[in-house]
């Protein structure tokens, strides 16, 4: 059996949300409309999410928040030069947060 929760934290890696537990086939999506992230996400803020997180965008338009998440690679073709960098860009805060919440 899984859970999911979904886990939000600060560029800096403290950990600032914590949804409660969601069944293993419950989708990204619907724990993220549920969860309530929404009503304690201020208003323009800039969320960063994996490339799971489908169609969230709408949720997030009506906070006036953005989303920056890893540019998709469609029909596998080759990314443009700035697609690679941003991808770069990314990757590195992500391995930030992702380090230093796991020292937690």
């Amino acid at each position: 059996n899984t859970i999911k929760f979904l886990i939000s934290s600060t560029p800096d890696g403290l950990i600032n949300f914590v949804s409660k537990g969601y069944g293993g086939r419950t989708s990204d999506v619907v724990i993220f409309e549920d969860c309530g992230f929404l009503d304690v996400l201020p208003e323009g803020s800039v969320v960063m999410a994996d490339r799971g997180f489908k169609k969230i965008e709408t949720f997030l338009h009506r906070k006036r928040c953005s989303l920056v998440r890893p540019p998709s690679v469609l029909n596998k073709e080759q990314m443009s030069k700035d697609d690679v960098l941003l991808t770069r860009r990314i990757a590195s805060v992500r391995i930030h947060i992702e380090t230093n919440n796991q020292t937690c």
